[in-house]
Order: C-alpha cells, then structure tokens, then sequence
C-alpha cells in the first residue's frame, strides 16, 4: 500500500494558470462512464501479451498473462493464459488513478507496470503482479504516465520494447515529475525472480 507514504517533494499551491492547463489535459477524463483502466505489452518475439486492468473503481489490479505457442497442424491456435489479482486501495480516496508499462525496467530487463494513485503515489508492478517498489513524488492526483524516449529509434517495434530514458507523471495542478529510469535500475536486485525493487531515496527527478 502507499498510503502512508510521504512525499520527497514538497506540495505547492496551484494557480489558476495550472488549473486550466491541467484541466484542459484531462478533458473528459472524469466524466468517463467506465472508470476502468487498461494497459497492454507485447513480449518479445511474438511469444505473447500481458494485459492489466483496474477494476472496482480504482481498488483492484488484474494482470492477465497471454501466452502463445506454435499453431497445430490443424491451423487452430494452442495457447494458454494466467491471471493474477490483488487489491490496490481499500476506498476510492486512495484509488488508482492512472497506469502504464514502462518496458525494459525491471530486473532482467523485465517490463514493470506504473500504477498511480489518487493521493498521489506510486507502485511499480512485475508483471506477476507483485509490488516492485512505491514512492511519492507529489501529494496531488496522478493523471498520466507515459514513457519518454529522448533518442530517436529507427525501428518502432523495437521502440516499444526498449527502455525508456525518463518516465513522465502528470500530476493534478500542472504539477509534472520526470524520473530518470536508470536511477530506478540501480540498486535493483538482479535475480529475474525477484519482486525486490529499489529505495525511493535513490530516484533522480525533476519537478515542475
């Protein structure tokens, strides 16, 4: 849980030149009738896909596991698939507000999932659905995550599967955090299997 974290950032006042950008960012997003959030990666190879899902108003994380194997003879596709579920936030005050996967981030350069949350969090999932690791950069609503790519990349494929330099959280209020994503590689366990991830002292960012 994140609840009871503190933030590395102080919180600032928003003006009303924030609001309106902030606002503008988010057009319809809080009127939306479905409040469920989905987020999608590709593995390598064509060998299959992890979906996650929020679900329950925020309050619960589903990962759904699609694995593909080679075709019969018959022409039928053979596959099979695992789900995993567990509970983000015990009330809406603490939902999860906003998702994403930030390829190549994890130990052995396994894709973790971004989770932010209406307080302001953040939780970081291996893809089995464990928590990787959780910090707090600004106490305001977190509203987008993106992966940011500062280098060019030739193949788009291979863009989507490639590290990103700078996680991106846009917080409520204009309030934008960029996270350098090596400062969250360094101190990792290296183990594949392990759900061990990173103090959130170590973390380099930029507020603005």
């Amino acid at each position: 849980s994140t609840a009871m974290l503190e933030p590395l950032c102080p919180g600032r006042p928003a003006s009303s030149e924030q609001n309106k950008d902030a606002e503008a960012f988010n057009i319809g997003e809080a009127e939306e009738e479905n409040p469920e959030l989905t987020a999608s990666f590709e593995l390598p190879g064509a060998s299959g896909a992890i979906i996650a899902r929020v679900v329950d108003h925020g309050l619960t994380l589903e990962v759904e596991r699609l694995c593909c194997a080679e075709s019969q003879s018959e022409g039928a596709p053979k596959g099979s698939s695992c789900r995993s579920v567990c509970t983000l936030a015990g009330s809406e005050d603490t939902a999860a507000t906003a998702l994403a996967w930030l390829p190549a981030v994890g130990p052995s350069g396994a894709p973790l999932l971004c989770v932010g949350f209406n307080h302001g969090g953040v939780s970081l999932f291996t893809h089995k659905g464990a928590v990787f690791a959780s910090f707090l950069l600004s106490p305001q609503r977190v509203l987008r995550i993106r992966p940011c790519y500062m280098r060019p990349q030739e193949d788009s494929g291979k863009r989507l599967r490639a590290r990103p330099e700078k996680m991106m959280l846009l917080h409520e209020h204009g309030v934008l955090a960029m996270v350098e994503t090596d400062s969250m590689l360094e101190g990792q366990n290296s183990e594949e299997d392990s759900d061990e991830g990173f103090p959130p002292e170590a973390l380099r960012f930029q507020m603005f």
